[in-house]
């Protein structure tokens, strides 16, 4: 019980380290928070990528998925920074 409590805890704080350094954008806290993200996911026995998740996606299905996203490529995702099709094709690649 005390290494279950224990285990959760040191989780726990990775995750807040995670969350602070994506938060401040630091370039170094940046990439430890990302490879603590992805640890963390690791822990938890989940996927961290497209190729890990064992869909069945392939390369090729990126062109099919990112003009399913961007209607043909006739849209564009609004956020932080507006997502073209191309944009997309290249975080699917990222993904995978």
């Amino acid at each position: 019980m005390t290494e279950k409590v224990e285990t959760e805890s040191v989780l726990e704080k990775r995750r807040v380290h995670v969350i602070i350094s994506a938060k401040n954008g630091f370039d170094g806290e940046r990439e430890e928070g990302i490879d603590g993200l992805e640890a963390y996911f690791k822990s938890l026995d989940m996927p961290v990528s497209l190729r890990e998740l064992n869909s069945g996606v392939t390369e090729e299905d990126f062109l099919i998925m990112a003009d399913k996203c961007s209607s043909n490529g006739e849209k564009t995702l609004a956020g932080i920074r507006e997502l073209g099709r191309e944009d997309m094709i290249e975080i699917y690649r990222m993904a995978f």
